[in-house]
């Protein structure tokens, strides 16, 4: 299975009073094009989809542009998975989920999902794709931005004194619900899984450069918290395409243009990976 590995898009954006829909739109149709060239069976997209700036207009207008960029990929049985980050409005994408699944209602876990069309997690999720060459599933453990709508459900985690507070508490729910994934019946120790998350996964000594979010408002995993049974870690969220702690495969790809002069020296890409039925 060949997946292309892509995040922050951040759709309806803008800088100060520019408009940077035609740069972010030829972003996305470079990525497309990639999916064609490079034979792509799974675009996986890590968080921030759209921008918190986006007006309704703006957003209807990005998902129209986003129809009419991959229907061909999707009509040939290339799939689309994504998650929510933290500049996506909760509101709207759950709105969006709601939708798509009364449109196509959500396969079992225990099955494999349906290929050609996107697969949008607004909280934590599990997917099992059936790879359309080879015959064997690609497991993928899917971890959207931790809120506490989705990651803090028993009522004393949801009371805190201070924004730091609740940060652990968001950090440890996040940690405790990726180990219960991966513990799961429906999780099989002897396929090769993916995991996509949107939050700062940090190594010894890394102090990565956050976008349009303060220090002390981020959620931070140590990569000590990852699982090792992932085969490739897809990551979003910090906008410099690197790999955490020099683990080739946990990796974040970058976002898909310079968003902020900030980002004047990011080298903009995505990552494309392949997954056998051994990892």
């Amino acid at each position: 299975m060949k997946i292309l590995h892509t995040a922050d898009w951040h759709l309806g954006d803008r800088l100060g009073r520019i408009d940077r829909t035609d740069d972010l739109r030829r972003g996305v149709e470079r990525i497309a094009e990639y999916c064609r060239t490079e034979a792509i069976d799974v675009l996986l997209v890590a968080g921030d989809i759209f921008s918190e700036s986006a007006r309704s207009d703006g957003l209807r207008e990005a998902i129209a542009h986003l129809q009419e960029t991959f229907t061909k990929f999707l009509r040939e049985r290339g799939t689309i998975v994504a998650i929510t980050g933290n500049h996506d409005n909760e509101s709207f994408c759950q709105t969006l989920w709601h939708t798509m699944n009364l449109a196509a209602p959500a396969d079992d876990n225990s099955k494999p999902a349906s290929l050609g069309r996107l697969h949008l997690a607004t909280g934590p999720a599990f997917l099992r794709l059936p790879d359309r060459h080879a015959g064997f599933d690609v497991q993928f453990v899917l971890m959207p931005f931790p809120t506490p709508r989705h990651y803090l459900h028993d009522e004393p985690a949801q009371k805190y004194a201070s924004l730091d507070e609740k940060n652990r508490h968001l950090s440890a729910a996040f940690a405790r619900k990726l180990k219960a994934m991966t513990a799961d019946p429906n999780f099989r120790a002897d396929q090769p899984s993916v995991l996509s998350a949107h939050l700062t996964v940090m190594g010894r000594g890394e102090r990565p450069m956050l976008f349009r979010l303060l220090q002390e408002a981020d959620i931070m995993l140590p990569d000590t918290e990852i699982p090792p049974q992932f085969s490739y870690v897809a990551l979003g969220h910090i906008h410099k395409p690197h790999a955490v702690a020099g683990k080739s495969h946990v990796r974040y790809c970058g976002s898909i243009d310079r968003l902020d002069i900030g980002e004047r020296e990011n080298s903009n890409g995505v990552v494309v990976f392949e997954i056998g039925p051994q990892g």
